[in-house]
């Protein structure tokens, strides 16, 4: 999963796949039996021109687009352009629909997208269950926004000294978290009555 791009990304990439490759070479008895490698890069940004949110790469002649090798394929899925293709009403592959579940993040177009399907409704059910799960709730996004809030408090706390930074970094990260659960659960409809239940307000 590449969250963002960045010079030397795609290199990076190459590189760890080149590894993977150059190790099955030396474990494998021969050339004929060596793996065949896949390499599949979910990427939440946008960086080829193409349209497509799937590409394929393979190692292909630049003018006679032959293929060199079939042992080697790398597939680049770009989350928003399959976003953006749901949201233009376009027609969307089961594989298509089955990825942009990771990139959603309203219950309404998950059930929308999910419609008819048995496969894809039970994904939706488990994500709604582990999503409204009070223990579960904001954990991958609250680890981001902590690691940045972290670095912006460590400056602050130089000024004020050391322990009364961390005190008062305490207080306001359990009041972020708080408010980060109240504003998911009221974006997906959950009654204010049923979020009073749960101790929040």
């Amino acid at each position: 999963m590449n969250s963002e791009y960045y010079d030397g990304l795609l290199i990076r990439n190459q590189a760890y796949l080149g590894k993977l490759e150059g190790e099955s070479l030396n474990a494998s008895e021969s050339f004929s039996n060596m793996q065949r490698f896949l390499q599949i890069n979910f990427n939440n940004f946008t960086h080829f021109k193409s349209d497509k949110p799937i590409l394929e790469f393979v190692y292909t002649d630049k003018d006679t687009l032959e293929i060199e090798t079939e042992n080697l394929k790398k597939y680049h899925i770009s989350l928003p352009k399959l976003e953006k293709k749901y949201y233009n009403g376009d027609k969307l592959s089961k594989l298509e629909k089955a990825l942009l579940i990771l990139k959603l993040d309203k219950i309404s177009d998950l059930e929308e997208i999910s419609k008819g399907d048995e496969d894809l409704m039970e994904a939706v059910e488990k994500i709604k269950e582990a999503t409204f799960d009070i223990n579960t709730i904001g954990l991958y996004d609250a680890e981001k926004d902590r690691k940045w809030k972290e670095e912006a408090k460590l400056a602050y706390r130089e000024k004020i000294g050391v322990q009364k930074g961390r005190e008062l970094g305490r207080e306001e990260g359990r009041e972020e978290e708080r408010s980060s659960i109240i504003s998911i659960l009221l974006n997906n409809d959950i009654p204010l009555e049923k979020v009073k239940q749960m101790g929040l307000l």
